[in-house]
């Protein structure tokens, strides 16, 4: 770990006690999954990933992300939601490794995000030495793809100040 200058975390990290969302719990169910990716369509995914962003993706984007769904990522993703079973088990052990190394961390938490709650962002405080906490309360699961400047505006500063030894960000908490 000593080769790790920082972590940045962007809607992720140890996670306790986390649960799938509910539409993992449908990818997780033999042919029910299987069906599911099936039935998902360029207008079905647009709409879909309108809950819980509530600046919007752009539509670029939105393209590009059902562009790159073909059948060997949709396979992909229920092998990974199936393998999976636990992912708060998961985290406690990914706490567990990372937890005695304090790593250096920026938390940037999109505060709408529907599948992964903001109140973890304040719980990484209990794994990590995070550096700052970023809350972009207009943001949801991709907040650097929904807010790009925001992201950009926390993580380039933490980043320069990690990485190259430049004079950290001294802005208070977005």
């Amino acid at each position: 770990m000593d080769r790790v200058a920082s972590i940045t975390l962007l809607n992720i990290g140890i996670m306790p006690g986390y649960r799938w969302r509910y539409m993992a719990r449908i990818w997780r169910l033999p042919v029910i999954g299987e069906l599911s990716m099936l039935a998902t369509s360029r207008a079905g995914m647009r709409m879909a990933l309108r809950h819980g962003n509530p600046r919007g993706l752009p539509r670029a984007y939105l393209d590009e992300l059902y562009d790159n769904h073909d059948w060997g990522t949709r396979r992909a993703m229920l092998k990974l939601y199936r393998n999976a079973a636990d992912p708060g088990s998961l985290s406690d052990r990914f706490a567990a490794a990372l937890i005695r190394h304090r790593l250096p961390v920026l938390v940037v938490s999109g505060e709408c995000d529907p599948y992964v709650s903001a109140d973890y962002a304040e719980t990484q405080r209990q794994f990590f030495d995070v550096r700052r906490l970023v809350r972009l309360k207009d943001s949801g699961h991709w907040p650097m793809i929904d807010h790009p400047t925001a992201a950009a505006d926390a993580v380039v500063p933490f980043l320069r100040a990690q990485c190259l030894g430049s004079p950290a960000d001294d802005r208070p908490n977005a």
